[in-house]
């Protein structure tokens, strides 16, 4: 049997098609490589241990919600035999976990900042208090000056000095000197 010359080129040109298909990797060589199975493993623990921090559960829940969502539309891609839409809604679970995840370390640390600058406005506060006290201690302290110097003003200081001294003794009251009599004193 002959085969008509535009079969045999057709032939011919599909034959080398499959050869280069298959060469390449067959019809999946654009899709990324298969997800591996610890994805969804991966992605589930991740989601059960954001559920169990209670201190972030509110903020995360949006995106755990999702990503528990896209894995459950991943299961029935699969269960329908659509395997690259799997593992793209896969992946998208993986991404949402991690965002999640971001969402949790992201409110610690806002807690932790406001925790933070509560602690450095009341070291502040504090500060400010003492700095008062500070002032009035100086404050007092120079009034005190002033009326200590107030008092020695009053009075002459204490003399310190070489020469000797009674101890700080009244001086005796001299004698009385005798009235002068017109007569000169003669007896």
């Amino acid at each position: 049997m002959k085969i008509p010359r535009a079969a045999a080129s057709g032939l011919l040109a599909l034959s080398i098609f499959g050869l280069v298909v298959h060469a390449a990797g067959g019809a999946n060589a654009a899709l990324p490589e298969p997800a591996a199975a610890t994805d969804a493993t991966r992605t589930l623990a991740t989601l059960k241990s954001l559920e169990a921090d209670t201190e972030t559960t509110a903020a995360t829940a949006d995106a755990r919600a999702r990503a528990q969502a896209a894995l459950a539309r991943a299961t029935e891609l699969r269960s329908a035999g659509d395997d690259y839409r799997a593992r793209l809604t896969e992946g998208l679970a993986v991404r949402l976990a991690e965002l999640a995840g971001d969402v949790a370390r992201a409110v610690r640390s806002e807690r932790a900042a406001a925790t933070a600058l509560r602690g450095a406005q009341d070291a502040g506060a504090q500060l400010d208090r003492e700095r008062a006290l500070l002032e009035e201690a100086l404050a007092q302290s120079g009034r005190l000056r002033a009326q200590l110097e107030a008092l020695t003003e009053k009075r002459p200081p204490d003399r310190v000095g070489r020469e000797p001294t009674d101890g700080g003794a009244k001086a005796p009251k001299k004698a009385a000197s005798p009235a002068r009599v017109a007569d000169g004193g003669a007896p």
